[in-house]
């Protein structure tokens, strides 16, 4: 089967907007990028996700550690799309925890599987390197 996808903005829009909403806080919105259930892979931990109010909640907890580590904001640097078919991308994307200082407290690879719903484009899944 061809790989391809007609709208390669649509998954990179996705993902700004998942992170936005990590970066303001703002659970609901950053539940409201995921389809369900979900899954979230991260410091070798699992978590699965059966609707937006566990992910919003299972967000919550996440931002909390990672701003006791010391996270105020931080940045994209990259986002590449590798089309799946017309309706499912992953996108790989690199980003920045920062201090409030604007120094960079660490760099973050993930891969998300994203799909294209009758909502717009949705993650499915996030693996974090």
């Amino acid at each position: 089967h061809e790989a391809r996808a007609t709208d390669l903005h649509g998954p990179m829009d996705c993902i700004r907007r998942y992170f936005e909403a990590f970066q303001a806080g703002d659970h609901e919105g950053y539940a409201a990028q995921w389809v369900y259930p979900a899954c979230f892979w991260s410091g070798a931990k699992w978590w699965s996700y059966p609707d937006a109010a566990a992910c919003a909640a299972g967000n919550a907890e996440y931002e909390r550690a990672a701003r006791a580590e010391g996270m105020a904001n931080g940045r994209i640097l990259m986002l590449r799309v590798e089309p799946l078919s017309g309706d499912a991308a992953l996108v790989h994307g690199s980003f920045t925890r920062e201090r409030a200082d604007g120094s960079v407290l660490a760099e973050i690879d993930a891969t998300y599987t994203t799909v294209r719903t009758p909502a717009g484009w949705r993650v499915a899944a996030c693996v974090v390197k």
